[in-house]
């Protein structure tokens, strides 16, 4: 049998390389999937009692952005209660029909008609919340630093505060290379995060077919991901300051290995293999607003943050 190795997809996908910077907002993020599979029982056994409910699912994770001590169960009940009010208020007596917090999703039994005002409604319902909430920048500054560690690697958190002016001297020095400056803008309890990555496509392996006759081996494109993740959840405190919880995760390509796999007969082709090293900061920040905070070393490599949270006037949703 002969075998032919499908190269156009190689051609075009192998050895390309990109690097991008992603700043999300929780309304930006990937979603959760829908609950069906969760809410499948009960949503049947309603329309045993009224057949003419519709099942609705509305997006709601800014409900429960910050969740410490509790706030997320008294959001919920302020958003359930609102809607009910609001929303069709004589409908929501009816047997059958429901409105419930699922993970991040609100999930709704109720006729077409109700379902349909419930988009709007929330947008509406969004604005009111974060008019009365404070927006937080988050300016940050990825770099690189040679030589002697800025910071010890045995400091508690790896950060230390920094002046305006100690922030200006150090991005002046010669060995400092800003590799990226992104900022982010969160309500207070919202989560975000950024992301400075690199994609590089690579050939994880081969599925092998016949066409016409013809043995077929078709490259698996994989596109392996390095770089740096940030996410925060910034607040204001009741004295003026603002506090985050700060995730950061480096992750560095160390080597492509090469590995050759026979597929039929004599055939053989070689697939690659990323090895990579992952690390990880969990670190506490609270400082005034616009003060600056350097956390580092990044991973075993010579990469910092910089990072600013200031207040900022707040901006609403569109419908």
């Amino acid at each position: 049998m002969r075998l032919f190795i499908s190269c156009a997809m190689l051609l075009i996908t192998v050895g390309c390389q990109s690097q991008a910077t992603l700043v999300q907002s929780d309304k930006l993020r990937v979603r959760e999937p829908l609950p069906l599979e969760t809410v499948r029982d009960d949503f049947a056994a309603a329309q045993t009692i009224d057949s003419e409910l519709q099942l609705g699912f509305f997006h709601a994770a800014w409900v429960d952005d910050y969740s410490a001590n509790g706030v997320i169960d008294a959001r919920s009940a302020e958003l359930l209660g609102a809607l009910r009010d609001e929303v069709a208020q004589s409908s929501w007596g009816q047997p059958g029909r429901r409105a419930f917090r699922e993970g991040r999703w609100l999930v709704v039994f109720q006729n077409e008609d109700v379902i349909q005002q419930i988009r709007p409604w929330l947008t509406e319902y969004a604005n009111r919340q974060l008019a009365s909430s404070t927006m937080i920048m988050a300016e940050m500054k990825v770099f690189g630093a040679e030589g002697e560690d800025l910071i010890s690697r045995q400091t508690p958190g790896k950060r230390v505060a920094m002046s305006d002016e100690a922030v200006a001297e150090l991005l002046e020095q010669e060995n400092v290379t800003i590799l990226s400056a992104p900022k982010l803008s969160v309500h207070s309890g919202q989560r975000g995060s950024i992301q400075v990555i690199n994609q590089q496509a690579y050939v994880s392996g081969y599925d092998v077919f016949y066409l016409d006759g013809e043995g077929i081996a078709e490259p698996r494109i994989d596109v392996l991901q390095s770089g740096l993740v940030i996410e925060l959840q910034p607040r204001v405190e009741e004295d003026g300051t603002i506090s985050t919880q700060l995730d950061a995760t480096v992750s560095e390509l160390l080597e492509m290995k090469s590995e050759e796999q026979r597929l039929v007969g004599d055939t053989t082709v070689t697939r690659e293999i990323p090895i990579m090293r992952t690390n990880e900061i969990a670190t506490t920040l609270r400082a005034a607003s616009g003060a600056w905070t350097l956390i580092g070393p990044l991973g075993n490599g010579p990469e910092y943050v910089l990072i600013r949270l200031r207040t900022v006037e707040p901006k609403k949703l569109s419908r």
